[in-house]
């Protein structure tokens, strides 16, 4: 793309091997599935190599999930790091809470990538057509977010009762449709920075972030219209955590945040004929009160639009999608292609743009650079 200064650079370049294993014994389960990569680039960019070869620029261990289920005729416990995707929302997230994510995966290509798992308490209730989830998360989990200099200190809450985490999802199935209520009571992944100037050089800031408590009450709906699939998500946040902006911060010498309502909806349209699905999602993210001091906008929106096509037996997948925000018109666009040569092998290559917005403004923007091709091979077995 023109925009794009680091022509021909390499972003990333990765190997990794997934596994997931699963026990069964009369209404007994266990599960386990794991994740090791390796990451050529930052290999390569490493003098030494050799000696951090099991160091987190290298090889990378992760256990995705790790659980053991009893499940009866009407209910069932889960107990252990375990995963979970909430609402109807795709690739967006609304009322998708209770697991944070990876934010340095910014090309993953499904939920399971860029999703972390939780360690919990979950028991269910079910009938035919109602399912009762409710979870109890004694340990926090946060969103892993970019590399941060090491100057920046984040306090995570204390691990002690008083500080779990809680969430209950009911969902009901109809002919007519299908609904989900949840509820939520943690803690924001993401957090609360704090910008300081030092006492000793008054032209140096130091910087900090805490995690603050998080309240939310959601809803989503999937309605089936012939051919069309209707769905609707919507979460309210009541009185949450947002960061002021440095200059306020800096400028103000008070705290570091200040307490919004929030509300986020979003409507979302599938229509499916044949081989070809088209999908269009619009989003709005609401803050009630007053955002002078905030780093955000008092009302954002966007909209997304997906294309894909199959044929030769599904064997050939066609895709192109995008996002565009509609208050700086900043916006990204993909288009993929996917091939199986067989059951077990297949291969994609992606485009991924990043266009910036009116003025050089809005979220895209900051990610120009990071336009690229990206190829991959899965092989299952």
């Amino acid at each position: 793309m023109p925009y794009t200064e680091n022509a021909f650079d390499f972003l990333l370049a990765q190997t990794s091997l997934d596994s997931q294993l699963s026990f069964y014994a009369g209404n007994n389960n266990l599960f386990v599935r794991t994740s090791l990569s390796y990451n050529a680039l930052e290999s390569a960019q490493s003098e030494i190599a050799l000696q951090r070869i099991f160091g987190k620029e290298s090889y990378l261990f992760r256990l995705k999930e790790a659980y053991y289920t009893y499940e009866d005729s009407w209910f069932s416990v889960r107990v252990g790091r375990q995963s979970a995707s909430w609402g109807v929302a795709d690739g967006i997230t609304v009322s998708d809470v209770l697991c944070p994510k990876d934010q340095t995966n910014l090309f993953a290509s499904d939920f399971s990538e860029s999703s972390l798992a939780i360690d919990a308490v979950k028991v269910s209730l079910f009938t035919s057509i109602l399912i009762l989830d409710a979870y109890w998360i004694p340990f926090f989990t946060p969103a892993i977010l970019p590399s941060q200099s090491e100057s920046v200190t984040v306090e995570l809450p204390k691990l002690t009762l008083s500080n779990a985490e809680y969430a209950i999802r009911m969902s009901g199935y109809f002919s007519f449709a299908d609904f989900s209520l949840y509820g939520f009571y943690g803690w924001d992944d993401i957090p609360i920075l704090k910008y300081t100037l030092s006492a000793e050089t008054p032209t140096s800031v130091t910087v900090s972030g805490e995690y603050k408590r998080v309240l939310m009450f959601a809803l989503d709906s999937s309605i089936p219209i012939g051919q069309v699939t209707a769905r609707i998500e919507t979460a309210f946040f009541p009185m949450r955590y947002f960061s002021k902006s440095v200059t306020s911060q800096l400028s103000q010498s008070d705290s570091a945040f200040q307490q919004n309502n929030q509300l986020i909806s979003l409507l979302g349209l599938d229509w499916l004929h044949g081989d070809l699905t088209l999908t269009a999602q619009y989003y709005a993210d609401f803050v009630f009160g007053e955002l002078s001091d905030l780093d955000r906008d008092l009302f954002t929106h966007l909209v997304t639009l997906q294309g894909s096509y199959s044929l030769l037996g599904g064997n050939l997948s066609l895709s192109l999608g995008g996002i565009v925000h509609l208050v700086d018109f900043d916006s990204a666009i993909q288009t993929q292609v996917d091939y199986s040569l067989t059951d077990n092998l297949s291969l994609s290559c992606a485009a991924n743009f990043f266009v910036p917005g009116i003025d050089e403004k809005g979220s895209f923007s900051s990610y120009k650079d990071l336009s690229c091709i990206v190829f991959k091979g899965v092989l299952r077995f």
